[in-house]
């Protein structure tokens, strides 16, 4: 699936964040995307919103480790990560 949207992705990088508001009502006010993880996702919705507030929450990895999370690098060092 990760190849697939990379695929997608390394044509035309703004097509998933197009498809995510494509059926988004004209009166919507306020809009939540939960999870932009590539600087070009932020870039898209900062150049098509006008008033857009960027809110990073991160874990170091030792809490991490303490909520149980161990380190795969084949999935958490991929690109989408």
């Amino acid at each position: 699936m990760i190849k697939f949207g990379e695929n997608i992705r390394d044509k035309d990088n703004g097509y998933f964040c197009r498809k995510s508001i494509e059926s988004l009502p004209s009166s919507t006010e306020y809009l939540i995307i939960s999870d932009c993880r590539r600087p070009t996702d932020l870039e898209y919705f900062k150049l098509k919103f006008s008033n857009v507030f960027v809110i990073e929450i991160n874990a170091d990895i030792k809490t991490r480790s303490e909520r149980g999370f161990i380190h795969c690098p084949e999935i958490d060092d991929a690109e989408s990560e």
